[in-house]
Parts: C-alpha cells; structure tokens; sequence
C-alpha cells in the first residue's frame, strides 16, 4: 500500500473512528464519571478496536475502495 492509499485510507477511516468513540463516551459516561483516565481507557478501547476491525474498516473498504486504492474517477 503506497503512502497516497495510506492517507486516503486514514481520510476515509476518521469520521467512523470518531463516531465510535463518540457512541462508546455516550454510552458508558455515567460508568466513566467515576473512573480514573487509564480506567476510562482499559474500557473503551477494546471496544473500540473491535468496532473498528470488525465494522468500520470493512464498510470502508466496501464503500470506499476505489478512493482507497486511488481508482476513483469523478
């Protein structure tokens, strides 16, 4: 994967990965008010992880694999 495909891959994968954390925040803030920031951390980022191996980079690469891999023509 060259450094073009590397950052349009990234370009492609911020808004899922901020819709994520986003969701898990929202989802566990009443548990994480009481947490330490490593405690906060130990929680939501095997969550995150999973979402985004098993969800959004597959989505990406199905909706977006001709921008990815630079084939797009518009």
């Amino acid at each position: 994967m060259s450094n073009a495909q590397r950052a349009r891959l990234a370009l492609v994968l911020i808004p899922g990965a901020y819709a994520v954390v986003t969701a898990l925040l929202y989802v566990w803030s009443p548990v994480l008010a009481r947490l330490a920031p490593w405690q906060t951390a130990a929680l939501i980022v095997p969550q995150m992880v999973g979402a985004m191996i098993w969800g959004v980079i597959p989505a990406a690469h199905r909706w977006f694999g001709g921008f990815i891999a630079g084939r797009c023509t518009a």
